[in-house]
């Protein structure tokens, strides 16, 4: 039980308006509860960052 009380949420975000993005980016940056594993603007690129870093949390628009 204590693992999980210092578990990160892993999140990726794929977010095409950067100015969202770059909110989500400085929002996320500095959180002690959240870890921002990945990122993109772009989704094509999307599945394969699923893939690969197998994030606990997906922010998708």
């Amino acid at each position: 039980m204590a693992d999980r009380l210092h578990h990160k949420v892993r999140v990726l975000v794929a977010e095409n308006f950067d100015l969202i993005h770059i909110g989500l980016r400085a929002l996320f940056k500095n959180h002690i509860a959240v870890d921002l594993v990945a990122e993109t603007g772009d989704i094509a690129n999307l599945f394969p960052l699923l893939t690969e870093h197998r994030s606990d949390v997906a922010l998708i628009d």
